[in-house]
């Protein structure tokens, strides 16, 4: 059978779709979707706004609360990253009062993206141990966490310690196979063991090809 064409999967669709059925829910998800889609696309900068216009004319009131801090603990991550910070331990405050626990190991797992990309190496380590140590997250927020922490100490030159987190994580995600040998190429790299970092390198490729990690049909159609 051939498989469905992606204008089945488009958020433009799943919009349409929504509207007409009085999802209030749905409609604010496709348009966050909308609006993070044309904002990375470059020269779409006008649809992206007309999505947030959109998104800001729905009734809050009638949008749950769910549906509005995944879009907020979302958005956060475009933020400078003192305010980004910020927004997400407000966010995680809100999550966690609201009894959305996964939420709020989503709001963890971003605060230590946030501190990763900005190269706050040490930071990162200081926020991932904080939550690892501070409640018991689920098993995928976790593996997340423990990748950010093992990336960070490598970049410190703390190959030793990066070990560890890196089998956790593992452990706790075998699909994330791929990151860790990232890593571990990047701290074989740092060691001056060129031929061990390619290994590495070369496998994370490998697996990274096999997983397809490419936009799915909605992304793809909406990038494209």
């Amino acid at each position: 059978s051939h498989p469905p064409r992606a204008d089945v999967y488009s958020p433009e669709r799943a919009l349409a779709l929504f509207g007409a059925n009085g999802d209030v829910d749905g409609s604010y998800r496709a348009l966050t979707l909308l609006s993070r889609l044309h904002a990375a696309r470059p020269g779409t900068s006008e649809p992206a706004q007309q999505a947030l216009a959109a998104l800001h004319r729905l009734d809050d009131q009638r949008v749950s609360l769910r549906a509005r801090l995944e879009f907020a603990v979302t958005s956060a991550f475009g933020l400078a990253t003192g305010e980004a910070s910020a927004r997400l331990a407000e966010l995680e405050r809100m999550a966690d009062s609201a009894g959305f626990n996964g939420l709020a190991a989503i709001c963890h797992v971003q605060a230590t993206d946030v501190l990763l990309r900005a190269g706050l190496f040490e930071n990162v380590v200081q926020a991932a141990e904080g939550a690892l140590a501070a409640r018991r997250l689920r098993p995928r927020a976790q593996a997340l966490i423990l990748l950010n922490l093992s990336l960070a100490l490598v970049q410190l030159g703390r190959i030793d310690e990066a070990y560890a987190p890196a089998h956790d994580a593992l452990r706790l995600h075998p699909g994330a196979a791929h990151v860790v040998a990232g890593t571990l190429a990047l701290a074989a790299l740092r060691e001056g063991r060129f031929e061990d970092a390619a290994l590495a390198s070369g496998y994370a490729q490998r697996v990274f090809g096999e997983r397809d990690e490419t936009p799915d049909p909605a992304e793809a159609l909406a990038i494209a």
